[in-house]
């Protein structure tokens, strides 16, 4: 199984790079990297919908 393309951000903040971007509960994410193609928010609690983190995936 090849994982080089999975990256853990924080806590359950996933992101998988394929032929598409996705990411899973974006969570203090500091760089601006506009570079997602899907967000996928698992729930509403605080550390799992970060606005401010999905503004800059």
């Amino acid at each position: 199984m090849n994982t080089t393309n999975i990256t853990v951000n924080t806590q359950s903040s996933i992101r998988i790079d394929g032929s598409k971007v996705l990411y899973f509960d974006p969570f203090q994410i500091t760089s601006q990297s506009h570079d997602a193609d899907l967000v996928f928010i698992t729930h509403s609690h605080y550390d799992h919908f970060d606005p401010e983190s999905v503004s800059k995936v």
